[in-house]
C-alpha cells in the first residue's frame, strides 16, 4: 500500500490477481448459490461445509462456544458484585 499524494495504491501480488480472474472462483468461494427465496427452506450448515470455504474455515463446536460464553458471564456478573459492594464502604483498619 503507498499513500502519495492523498490517494492511495495497492498492488497485489500477481498469483492472486490470476486466482480471482478465474470465472470459477466466485462460485467456488461463495457461502451459497441458492436464490434468496430458497434460502430459509435450505440446510445452510451442510452446504457451508460442502462449499470451498466450509473446508478452509471450520465452525466452532456449539454448545463448547454457548457454555463459555455463560461462563464469561457469570464472571461479569461476579465480578459486578464484588465492584458494588466495596464502593461507599470503608477499607478495614486494624
Amino acid at each position: 500500500m503507498r499513500f502519495t499524494n492523498r490517494s492511495l495504491k495497492v498492488h497485489f501480488a500477481d498469483f492472486l490477481g490470476k486466482e480471482l480472474a478465474d470465472k470459477d472462483f466466485q462460485t467456488q468461494m461463495r457461502r451459497t448459490n441458492s436464490p434468496v427465496s430458497t434460502m430459509w427452506k435450505t440446510n445452510t450448515e451442510a452446504m457451508f461445509r460442502a462449499s470451498k470455504m466450509g473446508n478452509i474455515v471450520s465452525k466452532p463446536n456449539k454448545h463448547v462456544t454457548q457454555a463459555l460464553a455463560q461462563k464469561t458471564m457469570a464472571l461479569k456478573l461476579m465480578s459486578m458484585d464484588f465492584s458494588s459492594a466495596a464502593i461507599g464502604k470503608k477499607p478495614f483498619q486494624m
